[in-house]
């Protein structure tokens, strides 16, 4: 998929999406692993396109171990991936009272971009 066509609230789900029985099933059935290969570049990115071109979901197992912005795209693809991406993030609130008394968090949030 190029950059440019990328949605941030269309195209970064939960993790738990594919268990969530409102998923469309051809959704469900559409899925592809795969690792990324660290220091790939621009070919690497070319590779995914065109071996999942047709995959609607796409597990790639090492995504959090490499900066794909900074070592993976291009800097034109680098600065839409930015500015499309910034503002994408998540969390959950209000732990279970079981888990609190354990020590756990009551709450916690992520960004997709690193500061």
């Amino acid at each position: 998929m190029a950059v440019p066509q990328l949605r941030p609230l269309k195209t970064v789900r939960e993790y738990s999406f594919l268990s969530n029985p409102r998923t469309p099933s051809a959704v469900r059935q559409s899925l592809a692993v795969t690792a990324l290969h660290a220091g790939g570049g621009e070919a690497e990115v070319a590779r995914l396109a065109r071996d999942y071109k047709e995959v609607k979901v796409l597990n790639v197992t090492n995504l959090g171990a490499i900066d794909v912005p900074r070592t993976m795209l291009s800097k034109a693809q680098h600065s839409s991936f930015t500015e499309q991406f910034r503002g994408v993030g998540g969390g959950w609130c209000c732990a279970p009272t079981d888990d609190s008394k354990k020590g756990q968090p009551k709450n916690a949030h992520f960004s997709l971009m690193k500061a």
